[in-house]
């Protein structure tokens, strides 16, 4: 059975696995002249340099104590180094940055290069007197005809991790929905049972309230017999008739 591609689960999937676009050498390179890198070319380099990063350290703690290991962590820790720089350029580069300048624009427009072209970029920026424009036209004349790297892979999957994202949020927001409506449904069912003990305990209140009412009336009439009638209704009391009717005989000699 096949995976439906249209479905949440396999959307993320997809957001979760970045395509690298370039190798690790040139994911270096860019990192080491990223004032002057495309904004999208140079995060698919940070993704290249975190990927190969995981990969040796994982090789790294799977065979502890191996012969060169050191090493290994060692340019492991560089390639992170390198990411962390990478991505404060990055960070600058956001709109509403208070450091963003007009030259992270004028970056977007410079010509694509290819990979041996941005080693003659590298190797020559720091020395460079001219213009970024006209160091980029040096390295395409100095290797001609090279392909650009290609970002579209990489912008694609820029596209659906965004969406990717959306989604996760709006799924997280979902879920809380329905949590929260069964758990005021659970309080608003509880409540309704309470108020139907209430509602019965106050039905109950007032059935007390009027017998009692009935009660107190009928020892009121018993308060104000005079002295020869409550001495009858006090002897058929003890004789065992009920107080009505003990009042009742109790009257009728008035």
């Amino acid at each position: 059975m096949t995976n439906n591609p249209g479905s949440p689960a396999t959307i993320v999937a997809r957001a979760q696995n970045p395509p690298l676009i370039m190798s690790v050498q040139t994911a270096r390179l860019l990192a080491s002249v990223a004032d002057v890198v495309p904004t999208l070319l140079l995060d698919a380099a940070g993704a290249v340099l975190e990927a190969v990063s995981d990969q040796v350290w994982a090789e790294v703690l799977a065979h502890p104590g191996r012969r060169g290991n050191g090493a290994l962590r060692a340019r492991a820790n560089a390639d992170l180094a390198l990411c962390g720089g990478l991505r404060d350029e990055l960070g600058w580069r956001l709109p509403g940055h208070p450091c963003r300048v007009d030259e992270v624009t004028d970056m977007e427009e410079l010509p694509p290069l290819g990979p041996q072209q941005w080693a003659v970029v590298a190797a020559n920026r720091r020395s460079w007197a001219g213009t970024v424009g006209e160091l980029f036209m040096v390295a395409q004349a100095t290797v001609l005809d090279e392909p650009p790297i290609d970002v579209a892979p990489w912008a694609r999957w820029c596209r659906r991790r965004r969406w990717a994202g959306v989604l996760g949020e709006v799924r997280r927001d979902l879920q809380f929905e329905v949590w929260a409506e069964d758990s005021r449904m659970r309080e608003a069912a509880a409540a309704l049972d309470q108020a139907e003990k209430k509602r019965q305990s106050a039905a109950a209140a007032r059935e007390a309230a009027e017998n009692l009412t009935a009660t107190c009336r009928m020892y009121e009439m018993v308060a104000a017999l005079d002295d020869e009638a409550l001495a009858v209704f006090e002897e058929a009391v003890d004789s065992g008739p009920s107080l009505e009717e003990a009042l009742r005989l109790a009257r009728g000699i008035e």
